[in-house]
């Protein structure tokens, strides 16, 4: 199944595969919509190496699979999540400017925090629900501790961490049960992936294809 890039919504997750398949499990990265513009490409938030970016989605060659909240609040709460990235990546006084590519502290991708997810665990435990409430609670005009380059150096501040803290933050710790339910700082892409396929709250719209027909 495809969805054609004009399609997309704000809110939609991203996730990369370097695979030609699901069943590959060669996820690689994470990332969201945060804006769309009839006739263009929509934009996308990110965690790079580059830093926190928000730039035109270009999709990647191999599999781009879009993942959507479909609960009856779905659409709101992404439009939020969205617009809570746009917020923080263009209202920031460190934010870079590159062509049609806005940059927050380049550098602040957090490398030691792979080892992070990968050996620790992404249930949303005790810790995991206080630190949604934290972004909830501060981080609807402001972006998160993680996202400074004065951040601990296993902050968590991966590819995988973006999406999952903007739900987070619009959403609460209570609110995001059910429908954001995984750690923030210790996922990686296959984490939030196999999350996603087994929430009936979120549906797999199929890889995204820049072919209308």
């Amino acid at each position: 199944m495809e969805i054609y890039i004009g399609n997309l919504r704000k809110g939609d997750v991203i996730i990369m595969s370097k695979g030609k398949s699901a069943s590959s499990g060669l996820f690689n990265h994470a990332a969201i919509i945060s804006q769309i513009h009839k006739g263009l490409r929509p934009y996308i938030l990110e965690l790079t190496g580059f830093g926190f970016e928000r730039s035109l989605y270009m999709p990647n060659t191999g599999c781009d699979y879009v993942y959507r909240l479909k609960c009856a609040d779905g659409e709101v709460t992404a439009g939020k999540a969205a617009t809570a990235g746009n917020i923080w990546v263009t209202s920031y006084p460190n934010t870079k400017y590159r062509g049609n590519t806005h940059t927050l502290n380049s550098g602040v991708y957090n490398t030691s925090s792979v080892f992070t997810s990968y050996f620790g665990n992404s249930s949303y435990g005790i810790k995991a629900m206080r630190y949604a409430e934290y972004l909830y609670e501060n981080c609807q005009c402001n972006p998160p501790r993680e996202l400074n380059r004065s951040a601990s150096f296993f902050s968590g501040a991966i590819c995988t961490y973006l999406p999952i803290a903007l739900y987070q933050t619009v959403m609460g710790g209570l609110g995001c049960i059910g429908k954001m339910e995984i750690d923030a700082r210790k996922s990686l892409p296959r984490d939030l992936a196999r999350y996603l396929d087994n929430n009936e709250l979120w549906a797999c719209c199929g890889t995204v294809t820049e072919r209308s027909t």
